[in-house]
């Protein structure tokens, strides 16, 4: 009897301390997550603030002016290059085909994810351009002047939400981790490279952009905690009854 009984009593022992272990790790993720959405967004009324009483302009000429020291011909076409790729119909192109890379795959939640956050950003991307209402820089290299506001920049906005989303979800699906690795760097410098373009081009300020960075990562915080939430249960009618009866 002892010995038949003892291999389930290790496997009980050693089961709940793994799923305490994971639960512990994940709650710890998104409490950092949070706490850097907090953060960005904190940093980004510090800089409207600082826009709307004319605070930045000296960090605007410091970061223009470094910018603009690198610029040459073959410069001035990578910088065009990305900010066209950076746009937002190349970026729903590209998007659309991950979406149906996901659908075909049968992988639905990730396509609705990327779908919300896509769909969020630019919602606030508008909703904070008409609210600001920051004209442009004149732009350089004769590049056309877009026709919306400057504040924030919806390329750096877009670029971080849908380039740092598709990373998360590609890499949850990649076991291999130098190749998560690959697609992390790869995102991050496509997300630099789209902003600077931006700051290089000068049809945005310097602080456009990083408000742009700052409001899309808080976006892809709250993106990923309602995610969570929603896998452990908590927008269930059953769970949202005993929530407001406790």
């Amino acid at each position: 009897m002892a010995e038949t009984g003892h291999p389930p009593t290790e496997t009980s022992s050693d089961a709940p301390p793994r799923a305490a272990e994971t639960e512990r790790l994940v709650g710890v993720t998104m409490g950092l997550g949070l706490v850097a959405a907090f953060l960005a967004m904190a940093a980004v009324s510090w800089i409207a603030d600082g826009m709307l009483e004319g605070k930045t302009a000296q960090f605007d000429r410091t970061v223009s002016r470094a910018v603009h020291s690198i610029a040459s011909p073959r410069v001035t076409d990578v910088m065009r290059l990305a900010s066209r790729f950076g746009g937002p119909s190349w970026l729903v192109l590209v998007a659309v085909l991950l979406l149906a890379s996901f659908v075909a795959r049968r992988w639905y939640r990730g396509a609705v994810l990327l779908v919300v956050a896509l769909g969020g950003a630019g919602l606030i991307d508008t909703l904070l351009k008409i609210s600001f209402r920051r004209q442009r820089p004149s732009p350089l290299f004769d590049q056309p002047l877009p026709g919306s506001y400057s504040f924030p920049s919806g390329h750096a906005l877009f670029a971080f939400v849908f380039f740092g989303s598709a990373a998360v979800l590609l890499a949850d699906r990649i076991s291999s981790r130098p190749l998560r690795v690959v697609v992390f760097g790869v995102a991050a410098s496509l997300i630099g490279l789209i902003g600077t373009s931006r700051i290089y081009l000068n049809v945005h300020h310097p602080s456009d952009v990083a408000a742009g960075y700052l409001v899309a990562l808080s976006w892809i915080v709250a993106v990923a905690f309602g995610d969570h939430l929603a896998s452990q249960g908590i927008f269930r009618r059953d769970d949202w009854y005993r929530l407001i009866k406790a």
